[in-house]
C-alpha cells in the first residue's frame, strides 16, 4: 500500500537562479531559471524533498481536485511543469498554466491528462512505465494465497466464535500447481518471477504482438 500523501501548503514559488551546464559550451556555467514544479497530487513528502535536494527545482504540492487545481490561479501560473496523479489535467487547466511545458503524470497511465489539448499547445506528456509494478504484483500473489487457502473466509469465521480446522485439512499447497497469466507485461513477469518463487509452474499468454 502506498502511504497516504499528507496536505502541504504551497511552499515558495520564488524566481531563484541558479548555476547549470547547458548545451555544448555549457562548461562556462550559463545561469537559467530553475524550473518551477507544481506537484498537483498524489505525491509524498519523501518524493518532494528528494526533488528539491538537488537545489536546481522550486516544487510545491498544489491541489488535491480538479477545483482544487484550478484555485491556485497564481501557482499554475508560474509553473514550467506539473506532475499529477488522479486530478484531470485539461484545457482549461492549461490554459491557466501558459507558461508549463511538461506534465508528468506519476503513473502507468495518462487517461486523466487531454493528450490533444497537450499535444495542441506543445505540451509533452510522460508516464512512469515502473510505477507501483512490484506493489502491484505482490498483492497479486497476497490475493492468489487468500483464495487458495481461504484465509479471508476463516479469518471470518474465527472473528464469529468459530473455529474449523476441519475446514483447513489437508492443507492445500500452491508448489507444484499452475498458475496461468494473461498480459506479461512489466506486472505480469513480475507476478511470474514471484509465483516461480512459490514453486507454482507458470504460462502465460502475451496478447501484444
Amino acid at each position: 500500500m502506498v502511504a497516504p500523501v499528507r496536505p502541504r501548503e504551497l511552499s515558495r514559488f520564488d524566481t531563484a537562479r541558479v548555476p547549470h551546464r547547458h548545451g555544448p559550451g555549457g562548461a562556462g556555467g550559463a545561469t537559467i531559471d530553475a524550473m518551477r514544479i507544481l506537484i498537483l497530487d498524489g505525491v509524498a513528502d519523501v518524493a518532494i524533498e528528494a526533488a528539491e535536494a538537488g537545489g536546481r527545482h522550486e516544487v510545491a504540492l498544489g491541489a488535491t481536485s480538479a477545483a482544487d487545481a484550478l484555485a491556485h490561479a497564481d501557482a499554475l501560473a508560474r509553473a514550467d511543469a506539473l506532475i499529477v496523479s488522479r486530478v484531470p489535467v485539461d484545457g482549461a487547466l492549461l490554459d491557466r498554466a501558459p507558461r508549463v511545458r511538461a506534465v508528468g503524470r506519476l503513473g502507468v497511465g495518462v487517461d486523466n491528462v487531454d493528450l490533444h489539448a497537450a499535444a495542441a499547445r506543445g505540451i509533452a506528456v510522460v508516464n512512469a512505465p515502473d510505477y507501483c509494478v512490484d506493489e502491484v504484483a505482490e498483492h497479486a500473489i497476497a490475493l492468489l494465497l487468500t483464495a487458495w487457502r481461504e484465509t479471508a473466509r476463516l479469518d471470518r469465521a474465527v472473528r464469529r466464535g468459530a473455529w474449523e480446522p476441519d475446514g483447513m485439512r489437508p492443507v492445500p499447497l500452491v508448489a507444484g500447481r499452475t498458475l496461468g497469466i494473461v498480459g506479461l507485461g512489466r506486472i505480469g513477469r513480475a507476478v511470474a518471477w514471484r509465483a516461480r518463487g512459490l514453486g507454482l509452474r507458470v504460462i502465460a499468454h502475451e496478447p501484444q504482438p
